[in-house]
């Protein structure tokens, strides 16, 4: 997790263009637009079971959760560094 103080640096830099803030502040863009496509995965059973116990539903429910987990900080912080595109924050 980011602090609010190291987003709103980053925000000044992407405003002014600054490099290597903006290209990455662009790939940011390209992730959260990305996670609108993405199918979720949510759990009826939210049970993630150790990994010695069901190696398997372990690592099927632990990837779903990660990859939704990633979708949602990607929009989190295109939406604060967008200075509040309206789109990331749904």
């Amino acid at each position: 997790m980011h602090p609010k103080h190291q987003i709103e640096f980053v925000k000044l830099q992407v405003l002014n263009q600054s490099q290597p803030y903006y290209n990455a502040y662009r790939q940011l863009i390209v992730s959260a637009d990305a996670a609108f496509n993405h199918t979720t995965h949510a759990l009826a059973d939210f049970a993630v079971p150790g990994y010695y116990i069901d190696p398997v539903l372990h690592q099927k429910n632990s990837r779903g959760l990660q990859s939704d987990a990633f979708d949602a900080y990607a929009c989190a912080l295109a939406y604060h560094i967008s200075d509040g595109q309206s789109k990331y924050a749904n």
